[in-house]
């Protein structure tokens, strides 16, 4: 049968066949080697006593399933010494770190992850780049926002679900009949996490400001403090979405992302009521609702930072017991329920995060040890580098992928002047800024005041008035010898 037809029936299999849903795999995974590794974590920074959670199985429980589930897990394993309690320094260059995780199976539907890593004095800073993508149909201009920040905007009235005359309150609903089913046009909305408010997604607020902005900051800081800590700190840019609520991307990060097909795409689907997942699983090309509360932005983060998940699906009966996260120690953990990460309060919490002490050590000691096995950013110029540093791009056949490197000193071999921490290539030499005087290190004749570079790589005399006042320029024994002033 032909490979690509039966790949497909795989596809409509799995897709058939099994929930949107990972579990934990099976507890003999667990062994000696994870709880070992797993120890180590009480002493990372990121895990002061509210982040370490279950040292003792739980935790090496996660660390053990991620570890397999991972296309990394091998080389990990191999890696990383599980006595060992940190093994990174304290100052490490950005790295690209990406992957996938077996979600549903092993054939057509694992999970990607990716996300930039460096750590800077002891701290690990992760960057992720999300590109939201909105849908026009069926009705265009049109923006769900979660229960959470309507009620922090004053579009929606506390407690939520109340009917009332704000724009998100009950009662102040608006429909349009379509031919597969009533889609609501404004107002709001019924979701998959509970309440939410469909509004023009060009709207501004009553201050002037756009509620778009206020919608990518929600996400931005859902993301943020859900997961950072002290030692750990998630940084959330999107490259294709300027404002003023939040700084842009860095020089080169951007490019980073771009290069290494990394960035984050969020599919939104018009249907609020929609499963979410943050990527397309096959003919599940939306990836999630526009209205999501702020912890399950966190949790559906987890996996692109490339974590599985813990719970198990409740109509399985007694057969998957075994997945059963919050009996075994997982019920604080963000990965086994997203609802802990929620207080119920969404007017005080920021970015709908009421507990991110639910994000635990272990998973952000997984996401850190993957630097092991990350790449160096590439570039496109050198304005994607910092100002000690320039984008190679791989020398004259460019065959290497274009990485940012320390600017070069005088006489190394160059291309151009940028390559240079004197900003001027001559001859395929970087040469001094300015000019050199007699007796000076030097590789080209340009160099020097003089302009004479001998064989020796210094600068000598050319002619007498190249000599102090009362000395004359003798040259070397036959033309081979340094000249001197005399």
């Amino acid at each position: 049968m032909n490979e690509r037809i039966v790949r497909l029936l795989l596809v409509m299999l799995v897709v058939w066949s099994v929930d949107a849903n990972a579990n934990l795999c099976g507890l003999d995974s667990l062994n000696d080697r994870y709880r070992s590794e797993s120890r180590n974590i009480t002493g990372a920074s990121f895990t002061p006593p509210d982040y370490l959670g279950s040292v003792a199985e739980y935790n090496a429980w996660i660390l053990a399933c991620n570890r397999k589930r991972d296309s990394h897990g091998a080389a990990l394993d191999k890696g990383i010494d599980p006595g060992s309690p940190d093994g990174f320094a304290s100052n490490l260059p950005a790295r690209m770190v990406k992957g996938r995780i077996e979600y549903l199976d092993a054939v057509v539907s694992q999970l990607k992850y990716g996300y930039r890593l460096h750590r800077v004095n002891g701290e690990w800073v992760v960057t992720i780049a999300i590109r939201l993508l909105f849908p026009d149909r069926p009705i265009k201009n049109r923006l769900d926002i979660p229960a959470e920040l309507a009620v922090q905007l004053g579009l929606m009235t506390a407690p939520v679900g109340a009917t009332g005359t704000r724009d998100c309150d009950a009662g102040q609903e608006g429909t349009a009949r379509l031919p597969i089913r009533t889609v609501v046009n404004q107002g709001r909305l019924v979701t998959f996490d509970g309440f939410g408010c469909r509004l023009e997604r060009d709207r501004r607020l009553a201050n002037g400001e756009k509620l778009l902005d206020h919608f990518y900051l929600f996400w931005k800081q859902a993301i943020e403090t859900a997961w950072s800590r002290p030692g750990f700190r998630i940084e959330v840019v999107f490259p294709d979405y300027p404002s003023p609520l939040f700084p842009a991307p860095a020089a080169g990060v951007a490019t980073a992302f771009d290069k290494t097909n990394t960035e984050w795409k969020i599919r939104f689907s018009d249907n609020a009521e929609k499963r979410t997942t943050f990527q397309q699983l096959p003919f599940k090309w939306e990836n999630a609702p526009m209205a999501l509360a702020g912890a399950t932005i966190a949790h559906e983060a987890g996996h692109l930072l490339g974590l599985d998940d813990e719970y198990r699906e409740n109509d399985r009966g007694a057969k998957n017991a075994w997945r059963d996260c919050a009996a075994h120690g997982g019920a604080g953990y963000l990965m086994c329920s997203q609802t802990f990460a929620d207080d119920g309060t969404p007017d005080n919490d920021v970015g709908g995060i009421g507990h991110p002490e639910a994000a635990k050590g272990i998973y952000a000691w997984i996401i850190t040890r993957r630097y092991a096995i990350g790449d160096t950013p590439e570039c496109a110029d050198d304005a994607d580098c910092g100002f000690a540093d320039y984008c190679d791009r791989g020398g004259a056949l460019a065959l290497a992928k274009n990485v940012c490197a320390p600017r070069l000193g005088v006489c190394e071999a160059c291309d151009r002047d940028n390559e240079c921490v004197s900003g001027k290539c001559t001859l395929l030499r970087c040469v001094a800024a300015t000019t050199l005087a007699i007796g000076a290190t030097c590789c080209r004749n340009q160099q020097c005041a003089s302009n004479n570079c001998s064989s020796k790589g210094q600068c000598q005399c050319r002619r007498n008035d190249d000599c102090p006042s009362g000395q004359k320029c003798r040259e070397g024994f036959l033309g081979i010898g340094l000249n001197e002033c005399r």
